[in-house]
Order: C-alpha cells, then structure tokens, then sequence
C-alpha cells in the first residue's frame, strides 16, 4: 500500500505474501459412453480421475430439436472412482437416438472444461418371415477419439440369455441374420448391438462399450396342414 501526503511526501506499507491454495483438477475427464440400457433409460458415463476435492459433474443432452441448445438433466458431486455415471431416464431410446456432453465445475464456481459428445445407437430391424431371416440396422456410435473398432450383433431366442452372433466394422451398418435353423423355435428374436472403441492414447489398455437399445421380432406360428390321404 501506498500513502502520500498534500506535500508530496510518499509512505509504502510492508509487504505481505499470501499462498492461496486453488482446487486441484483432475487430469482428464471423458465421456466414456452412452449407453442404452432399458426401454426408458441410458447411462451416460465419464471416465475420470480419482479427486480428494470434489467436483461438480453437469449433465446435458442435445435439445432434439435445436442442436445449439444443451439442456442440463443432472448433477452428479465429487468423483470416489475411475468414473461417474448418471442415469437419464426421461428418454425414449427406442425411437429416438440422443447426444450427451458433460460440463465439470470446480468448487470455486469455475467451469473447468466440457467432454467430447457422446450419441447412443438406435437399433432397428425388419423380419422376412417367409425366407426365415431378420435384418438389423443402426446409426453409428459417436464420439470416441479414434471411432468404432467394431460393432458386435448379440441375439437372444425365446426369451434366453443373449449370445454372440457376428460383428460389422465398416459403413453400411447393417447385418442380415439368418434364422433358419431355429425354425422350431417360438419365433421370438431379440437383438441388441455393442460398440467398442479403437485404442484412446489417454487410457492405454483400456476399451469403452456402448449398447442400443433393445428391439425383438416377432414370427407368426407356423401351422402344418397334412395332406389328406384317399381310403
């Protein structure tokens, strides 16, 4: 501080050091997936860095309808772990595919960054009933930094657990499953597809998934008529 006088005369203060100790950040925060895992619900997931002070993680997703607007669902405080997951459950993944971000928000008030986006998969199909096959289509997974390395088709009969049918790695994404063998089946086939991500410099040996929704095709009964035989 600095004083001065009506006669020019000038005093200066002593100094003072003050150490301001400013929240720790952690290192990196990526939004890992966003994944389908219900009729109603996706679980969207950041993949981040264990912090002894407690952030502030914003959810937002894509308005449908204007792509400039980013609406806040959720809030989710500190980070305990490796990751931190919210579930949005305001959705209808079954027709509709959506993009999420997430904002982080030192203790200060600050915004400290924004993650990449995140789009889920919407899974459609269509069955031909008579060739006794099914054909899958999907939008693609979005946005990983270096992209899908594959997408991987799993197939569930009558209600059974879930199996693994084929994978797709290349435009178009679309896959024909051939269901011929399951003929004395009752005609129930649901699928659902994985994405998995190609190699993330940020997280070596690690790999993130992200599912679609659900959808099931159902086959009509097959009735045998038996030939009428003469007397």
């Amino acid at each position: 501080i600095q004083a001065s006088s009506g006669s020019g005369s000038i005093s200066n203060s002593n100094v003072q050091s003050l150490v301001v100790n400013y929240p720790s950040t952690p290192q990196f925060h990526y939004l890992s997936s966003a994944s389908v895992t219900t009729d109603d619900t996706i679980d969207i997931t950041v993949r981040t860095e264990t912090n002894s002070v407690p952030h502030l993680y914003i959810f937002q997703r894509q308005n449908l309808f204007d792509p400039l607007l980013w609406e806040t669902i959720g809030e989710v405080s500190g980070s305990s772990g490796n990751f931190v997951t919210f579930n949005d459950t305001e959705v209808s993944p079954q027709a509709l595919s959506y993009s999420y971000r997430v904002i982080l928000k030192n203790p200060c008030g600050y915004f400290i960054d924004t993650t990449n986006v995140g789009t889920t998969i919407l899974l459609r199909g269509e069955d031909f009933q008579e060739e006794f096959y099914n054909t899958l289509f999907w939008s693609e997974y979005s946005n990983w930094d270096n992209g899908v390395d594959q997408y991987s088709l799993y197939r569930s009969i009558d209600n059974s657990p879930e199996s693994y049918v084929d994978f797709v790695n290349s435009p178009p994404y679309s896959f024909n499953d051939d269901v011929s063998e399951f003929i004395e089946s009752e005609g129930k086939f649901c699928y659902r597809v994985q994405a998995t991500s190609l190699p993330i410099a940020d997280f070596p040996g690690e790999v993130f998934n992200a599912y679609s929704n659900r959808i099931c095709l159902d086959y009509d009964p097959l009735i045998w008529i038996p030939r009428v035989l003469a007397d």
